[in-house]
């Protein structure tokens, strides 16, 4: 019984760490879409405060006070006690890991990945203030947040599930719902980069071009949006097949069933989202909601391929 109850630690842990994550990334997509990205112009402080100013009069006189908005600001400070907090929260998933599994290798090192990644991806977020939100590095920041989440994913499944079976004691139609989910995620990785370059190259003709009306700026974008919006459509066809290949067939465990539902559920709302944004003069809410629910989208598509190599076929 002590076992089971440590192992329900780390399980608890694991999961609060990775909902916390997800909520990480839809804060970065309130930044984003808020433009709040430098509503701290250095790093680590915030207008070389530790906790920033309310008021512009307390600004130190080295900063510029036409750089100062109190709602950006404390956007941008919130973001980073939040990934502080991440932090946290995964180094206390690190530690459950050692205590409690540390002879299981498929729990404990993805698990320290994890925390060297937080580290790595907080040195990157410096980068992006420092570069004043280069896109290149805001892509990259986005990136390594979902490989961030797919290895706590990685780590809670298997805290859950156990290890996977080899491919040979692998029914074919598991498998094959595992390379189908495996191209999802593939896909939803470059849709997520190639859609935060368009909102990268979004900024640079906003800053070049202050003046222009904000139901242009899509058509600013060039073939960029074009392939984003393709490949957004062929995420939705190819979730489409999963969707029919896991439910039709009687003999699907039903975690992977609600699994592929959710998928369908979050590429449905997804595309929604996306179309808003481009008939709708780009809401910042519907932006931040467009990271939120592709990230979650992405990290459902991990534990669909991640659950079709551990749980069995079923009887009808």
């Amino acid at each position: 019984m002590a076992e089971s109850r440590r192992f329900d630690s780390f399980q608890k842990w694991a999961l609060l760490t990775t909902f916390a994550t997800f909520f990480l990334i839809g804060l970065g997509g309130l930044v984003r879409a808020s433009g709040s990205g430098l509503g701290c112009p250095d790093w680590p402080r915030c207008f070389g405060l530790i906790v920033p100013p309310t008021h512009v009069s307390e600004l130190p006189p080295s900063f510029d006070p036409a750089s100062f908005n109190v709602v950006k600001t404390w956007i941008e400070y919130t973001n980073r006690m939040v990934g502080a907090t991440i932090g946290l929260l995964i180094f206390a998933t690190m530690v459950s890991a050692f205590r409690n599994h540390r002879d299981e290798r498929r729990v404990l090192w993805p698990t320290v990945a994890a925390f060297l990644c937080v580290g790595f991806e907080g040195w990157l977020g410096a980068l992006v203030v420092r570069s004043e939100l280069r896109p290149a590095l805001v892509t990259a920041h986005l990136l390594l947040a979902l490989v961030l989440v797919g290895l706590l994913l990685y780590a809670t499944v298997n805290a859950f599930y156990g290890p996977p079976r080899s491919k040979a004691e692998v029914p074919e139609a598991l498998r094959r719902l595992e390379r189908w989910a495996i191209l999802l995620l593939l896909l939803g990785l470059v849709q997520t980069g190639l859609g935060a370059m368009v909102r990268g190259t979004i900024d640079t003709v906003v800053i070049a071009e202050p003046g222009l009306l904000r139901g242009t700026w899509l058509a600013e974008v060039g073939p960029l949006d074009l392939v984003h919006r393709q490949i957004g459509a062929l995420t939705f066809l190819c979730t489409l097949v999963v969707a029919g290949l896991t439910l039709r067939n009687r003999q699907i465990h039903p975690h992977l069933r609600r699994t592929a539902i959710v998928m369908l559920s979050f590429c449905a709302v997804q595309i929604g989202l996306g179309l808003t944004l481009a008939y709708a003069e780009l809401p910042p809410a519907a932006q931040m909601l467009h990271i939120l629910v592709g990230s979650l989208l992405i990290g459902s598509d991990m534990v669909l391929a991640f659950l079709a190599r551990r749980l069995p076929l079923i009887a009808t």
